[in-house]
């Protein structure tokens, strides 16, 4: 049940109008350690305003 209605839900996003008021900003941040790197990642928390979702990534190659 709570399956359903996570999907309906889902579907209903899809016919809300776009307008400014809505506008939610998805964002990667691939910052290597976010520890070195705190002014982007301030960055994108402003941007996102807190509202959105923000992921940060950190890819090792070794």
């Amino acid at each position: 049940r709570a399956y359903r209605r996570a999907l309906d839900a889902t579907h209903k996003l899809d016919n809300i109008q776009r307008h400014v008021k809505n506008f939610r900003p998805q964002i990667l941040i691939l910052t290597g350690n976010p520890i070195y790197r705190p002014t982007l990642v301030d960055l994108c928390w402003l941007v996102t305003y807190g509202h959105s979702l923000m992921i940060m990534w950190k890819c090792d190659f070794r």
